[in-house]
């Protein structure tokens, strides 16, 4: 038996078994992201040019499509260009 980085974190597929009653406005679930993992052209959603395709499509998802991460992006296309982003990488 080897070591597996990461084997006992949840997966995008658990997300439903996770999210609590007083979430369920938020705006990830209002995001249509069926089909996402299946492209080969990720700029039908991405807008911050930054995404890549992931497992599945609950996976795929930019970090323009969040109200509450574009003012965390201070200017930036990409949440990860931000200053707050980088000091917890």
């Amino acid at each position: 038996m080897t070591l597996q980085p990461y084997n006992f974190e949840p997966t995008a597929d658990d997300l439903g078994t996770y999210i609590q009653p007083q979430y369920l406005n938020n705006s990830f679930l209002e995001i249509d992201v069926n089909g996402r993992s299946k492209v080969t052209n990720i700029n039908n959603w991405c807008m911050c040019e930054k995404c890549c395709i992931l497992n599945n499509d609950v996976e795929c998802v930019c970090c323009t499509e969040f109200e509450k991460v574009t003012p965390l992006r201070t200017g930036n296309k990409c949440i990860t260009e931000s200053d707050l982003f980088k000091k917890n990488i």
